[in-house]
């Protein structure tokens, strides 16, 4: 009746169960899950690396230069229209005249 770490496999959290149980119960998520399946599930987490902060630097500046480019066209946008407002508003005043 050893503890060992496992991994709920719905809530992804780490917790610690008895190995000799066939089921238990997620202490965060109050789910059920099979004993043999969450201890798998943690040691393959635990072969994987993580992701390291330099990639998760790069996704941050492909999602900022991607933000950048969409707030650069509203604001050719925005010229457009504030300069074909005025274009027509000038034509207008010079046929009333």
């Amino acid at each position: 009746m050893a503890q060992v770490n496992a991994k709920c496999p719905y809530c992804g959290e780490a917790v610690l169960i008895e190995d000799s149980k066939e089921a238990s119960v997620c202490p965060n998520c109050k789910d059920a899950f099979i004993t043999e399946k969450a201890i798998t599930a943690y040691n393959n987490t635990q072969n994987q690396p993580e992701i390291t902060t330099k990639k998760r630097r790069n996704v941050l500046k492909s999602l900022g230069k991607g933000l950048l480019m969409v707030l650069e066209c509203l604001g050719y946008l925005l010229y457009v229209i504030t300069f074909m407002w005025l274009f027509f508003d000038i034509t207008n005043d010079i046929k009333k005249k």
